[in-house]
């Protein structure tokens, strides 16, 4: 591959003077580009053009704030007569807890820095379908370096694996004019690992678009609308990427809607809804106050509140009292729409800064002052709305795709901050037939999706009854109701020691952008979002391994070792103190007391008896060998006969098995305890990763986890118990466990094999997938003494 080129290129990059810009602007620089280096502070600016200049490169500075564009752009006009590659690079960290972030510190950080990244995954989502006509292309990056930003947040062995340099070379490849068709794209990058991620929807769940679409029809199909496994999920690249007229008449054909054993009520409870005289708002407010809520109904308009106020008295059984006040007063809690859609060009400040002012700045000030009362409590529901533009873009509405984002980024947040207080925060995308979607849509389809049928998901999510969805998105239109979440593709890790350039990134490019391999991840945290980041910290070549990719010599010689066996001797009280390790519990005496008929070892306990010998190795041989990132990949065990209750004494198969694309055939939740791993290492594990914080911060998670092997033992369990004995199980470990999470084994019953996936109640999170386990047949025998 040729070495990319940017002779003849003007590279404007924001933030130049040090970090990320400063790399950005010599890597341009060193290709033949011109280079302006904008930078608030003149000194730094001066510094890079001046090493710029001195490696032969062209460069000028600018000290113009990104706030003052124009002023940027001008220095690369009057300096090199045009401008091709414009790097938004410049940010600002606001590093403060919800509760404690002032007016000032959201304005400066645009609600929050979360915010504030996630509506530029909009906005540029939007410059890519508006520019598509004239040649322009636009991408966006997710970056994690070393900078002035991360190293107040970041401890110094993870900053020493997060240079800079191995972000550029992606920045270069998406730029060139050769590179990859990558517009309106997102990337993760950081210590050498680069990966697409895009977002993923479930099929979601139908309703019929009647008076039986209610919260308690929402309560009861809820699995069905975060189902991602069952079938086929989506992923769509706009707003027109479904079917809604389809979707519209399925909605009619569908037949009543189930109302489940359990009704959503709002008796005593106050609720709060913004932007109520209208639209989507009024429909919320007749909503709850039909299900016994005491409704605040506010709008900027007295007649159009006192009106649905009026409204929700008169149905009953809740009532209703009017608060009439503008988006930015004070505690006043605004979410009504402003109208001002246009195209990028054509916007002005003044327009693009009202529909933030609406949408994100009332958001942040309507859960601002309602933060404190649900602290108090220690209970609250907040639900946001966001916008499939806000999602996807959409031609002429950067302010609103961007403002709608935005709200998403922050609803993330909140939910991470509220968790503890039991405060859950959920963001729905409507579609439904607003004064905005009137003047753009046929009368039939506005009446058809009528506010009526997004309510009933609102209601839900916002009761008592949902004690676990926080921090999720979902679309809801016409009586159809889906979840989005973000899908990362596997990606491809580069050698830390070991030059990045743009060509090694081109040519892992099918790599890096392939969701079908078997190795795509969900993040919904951000320490799942940086694991495989800080995974590839050991990644590193050794200048002795051969061309060919054969092992070096000291690896060849500590595989050739020749190692002394290790004793394994147990009694029943290990077995009990394993079986209680993995949730069992007194009542369930046949793995817990020593004199029961049935005494017996759960199966799993075939994982123990190995760490005897394999905590005695030495892994001096394995390069930069740090325990701290050592994560457990994937586990085989195979039962080859009854394990005895007492006595003295694997990667296996290349296999891979994905669940049927239908319900799970059984389900079992079990919430762990706060203690688990504390019990659970007792059983042998000693990693000190499951029990002290600081270790397990070095490792990039915020407190100890769980180990693989202990969650994997609660769902050995739940298959014993819900289809019997098994011989052998595999399983790959797809994520963490935090001590305390609710675990959900879905399975599904396949000839003598059950194929089965565990998750995170709480977090949605995947933790356990390929699995399998093969069951004893019947008639030969049950492995117990």
């Amino acid at each position: 591959m040729s070495k990319l080129d940017f002779t003849g290129h003007t590279v404007v990059v924001t933030g130049a003077g040090g970090g990320l810009g400063r790399t950005y602007s010599l890597a341009f620089a060193a290709r033949g580009a011109n280079v302006v280096v904008n930078d608030v502070s003149k000194e730094n600016a001066e510094r890079v053009v001046a090493e710029i200049k001195k490696a032969g490169g062209k460069a000028v500075s600018n000290t113009s704030s990104v706030t003052d564009g124009a002023a940027v752009i001008k220095t690369a006009l009057d300096t090199f007569g045009g401008v091709t590659i414009l790097i938004n690079n410049a940010g600002i960290l606001r590093d403060k807890s919800f509760k404690n972030m002032s007016d000032q510190a959201s304005n400066m950080g645009q609600a929050n820095y979360a915010a504030a990244k996630m509506g530029l995954v909009a906005f540029t989502r939007t410059l890519a379908f508006e520019g598509a006509k004239y040649g322009i292309k636009a991408s966006c990056i997710a970056p994690m370096a070393a900078s002035k930003m991360t190293e107040t947040i970041m401890p110094p062995e993870m900053l020493a694996g997060l240079k800079p340099e191995f972000v550029a070379p992606l920045v270069l490849a998406l730029t060139h004019p050769s590179g990859p068709e990558a517009s309106g794209k997102t990337f993760e990058v950081g210590a050498g690992y680069v990966a697409e991620i895009r977002w993923e929807r479930s099929q979601g769940h139908i309703f019929r678009a009647d008076a039986t679409f209610t919260p308690s029809a929402v309560r009861h199909a809820f699995s069905s609308i975060t189902d991602f496994e069952s079938r086929k999920p989506d992923h769509p690249n706009s707003m027109g990427d479904r079917d809604m007229v389809k979707t519209l008449e399925a909605a009619k054909n569908a037949g009543p809607n189930d109302q489940g054993d359990v009704k959503v009520e709002y008796k005593g409870q106050t609720v709060i809804i913004t932007g109520a005289g209208a639209g989507l708002g009024r429909a919320y407010a007749l909503m709850f106050g039909k299900l016994g809520a005491n409704v605040v109904v506010n709008d900027v308009s007295e007649a159009a509140a006192k009106k649905v106020a009026d409204e929700v008295t008169k149905a009953g059984p809740g009532k209703a009292v009017t608060v009439v006040c503008s988006a930015e007063d004070g505690e006043a809690i605004v979410k009504g729409a402003i109208d001002a859609d246009k195209s990028f060009t054509a916007m002005s400040e003044k327009e693009w800064m009202d529909v933030l002012a609406v949408h994100l700045r009332g958001t942040y000030k309507c859960a601002k002052a309602v933060w404190p009362v649900f602290q108090k409590q220690k209970y609250g529901r907040i639900v946001t709305t966001a916008s499939g533009v806000g999602i996807y873009g959409n031609f002429g509405q950067a302010n609103y795709s961007t403002a709608k984002a935005a709200i998403i980024g922050l609803t993330r947040t909140l939910a991470i901050e509220g968790s503890r207080y039991g405060i859950l925060s959920n963001c729905i995308a409507p579609s439904a037939g607003t004064a905005m979607t009137a003047t753009i849509w046929p009368e039939e389809m506005v009446k058809a999706f009528s506010p009526d049928y997004v309510a009933p998901l609102v209601g839900y999510l916002a009761s008592k009854d949902n004690e676990a969805t926080t921090g999720a998105l979902f679309e809801v239109t016409g009586g159809w109701a889906a979840q989005t979440r973000w899908q990362r593709a596997g990606g491809h890790g580069f050698p830390q020691n070991k030059e990045l350039t743009p060509e090694a990134i081109l040519s892992k490019w099918k790599v890096i952008t392939n969701f079908d391999d078997g190795r795509a991840t969900y993040p919904t945290s951000t320490q799942e979002a940086i694991q495989q980041i800080v995974e590839n910290f050991s990644n590193k070549t050794s200048e002795s391994a051969s061309a060919e990719g054969e092992d070096p010599a000291v690896i060849v010689e500590a595989k050739n070792e020749k190692r002394e066996p290790v004793e394994f001797e147990y009694t029943e009280r290990d077995v009990i103190l394993y079986n209680l390790g993995i949730g069992a519990t007194e009542k369930e005496l046949q793995w817990t007391f020593e004199s029961s008929e049935n005494f017996q070892a759960l199966p799993t306990f075939g994982v123990i008896p190995q760490f005897g010998a394999s905590s005695a190795m030495s892994y001096d041989f394995i390069p930069n060998f740090n325990p701290a990132k050592l994560l457990h990949g994937e586990q085989y065990l195979a039962i080859k006969g009854p394990i005895p209750t007492s006595g003295t004494s694997p990667w296996c198969r290349n296999c891979r098995q994905y669940p049927p694309k239908r319900a799970p055939d059984a389900v079992v939740e079990e919430k762990t305890d706060e203690k688990q791993a504390a019990l659970y290492r007792l059983s042998g594990d000693l990693n000190p990763l499951h029990i002290e914080p600081e270790f397990a911060a070095a490792g990039g998670f915020p407190k100890p986890i769980l180990h693989g092997l202990c969650f994997l033992g609660f769902s050995g369990k739940h298959i014993l118990k819900t289809f019997g004995p098994w011989k052998d199980i595999k399983v790959r470990f797809a994520g963490s466990v935090y001590p305390g999470e609710t675990l959900v084994t879905e399975m599904w019953k396949e000839g003598n094999k059950v194929i089965f996936t565990t998750k995170t109640k709480e977090r949605g999170a995947i933790v356990l997938s390929a699995a399998a386990a093969t069951l004893v047949e019947q008639g030969a025998g049950k492995a117990k003494l």
